[in-house]
């Protein structure tokens, strides 16, 4: 395989692409979201505020699947969102913004709805709250 050029070398993209015609005649099988935004699949996705709830949410979604979801045909699946932030972090260092960031963006995402749970003790620096998007709080 050749080198790859200096980035400084590459050129730049000056060319705008013409858009194209819309769709007509198709549909789409999957979930609108309050937002507008649209999944495919329509995920309970449960995060935690802090680390040491981790097993807690493993059993809790063990559970979930097992008890609830065949009630809900219309819910695809749950999926745990563990890390290992919260008790005691300095949350609000300078750096604390890139897992609470993941976490938010995680929490966007189409096929959440746009919406996750939370589970926590209360007694966390990483407070459900910080979870917001700026849109929402919680």
């Amino acid at each position: 395989m050749p080198s790859s050029p200096a980035l400084d070398q590459c050129p730049i993209a000056d060319r705008v692409s013409q858009p194209l015609p819309p769709l007509e005649g198709y549909t789409f099988e999957g979930y609108r979201n309050r937002d507008g935004s649209v999944g495919t699949k329509n995920i309970l996705g449960i995060s935690t505020s802090v680390q040491c709830v981790t097993g807690v949410l493993d059993y809790a979604v063990t559970r979930i699947k097992a008890e609830l979801l065949p009630r809900y045909p219309h819910v695809d699946d749950v999926v745990a969102l563990n890390h290992n932030y919260g008790c005691g972090v300095a949350i609000d260092a300078p750096q604390a913004y890139i897992p609470i960031r993941t976490i938010q963006n995680l929490a966007t995402h189409p096929n959440f709805g746009g919406e996750m749970m939370v589970i926590g003790l209360g007694c966390e620096k990483l407070s459900p709250e910080k979870f917001g998007d700026g849109r929402r709080s919680g």
